[in-house]
């Protein structure tokens, strides 16, 4: 049983997911994925003034990270490799994202 502390991505937590991939996300003030291989983060491109409160990621190669967009009232959808929106749909109050066995 080892750990390694990583630092964070410049911004505040809320929440983190795993990916398909492996790769780690972190959601909260922004959002960004850490590559455990290269040791590094990638910052998303979504709203500059978002407040982004829980993100799950959907399963497989071409499967979105979706993320809860409190001051926008919507659930973001961001390509995990290009890391820019990719949906965005209207849902007041996202806090919070879970994912059902259907996607």
């Amino acid at each position: 049983m080892s750990y390694e502390l990583i630092e964070s991505p410049g911004f505040q937590s809320y929440g983190m997911t795993v990916d398909s991939d492996g790769y780690v996300w972190s959601c909260a003030s922004g959002v960004a994925r850490y590559d455990p291989a290269a040791k590094s983060w990638k910052v998303a491109t979504v709203h500059a003034d978002g407040w982004y409160a829980g993100c799950m990621a959907e399963a497989g190669p071409d499967g979105l990270l979706w993320v809860g967009d409190l001051r926008g009232n919507n659930v973001i959808g961001i390509d995990r490799h290009t890391l820019e929106t990719a949906k965005v749909i209207a849902v007041p109050g996202a806090m919070g994202i879970s994912m059902d066995f259907h996607g």
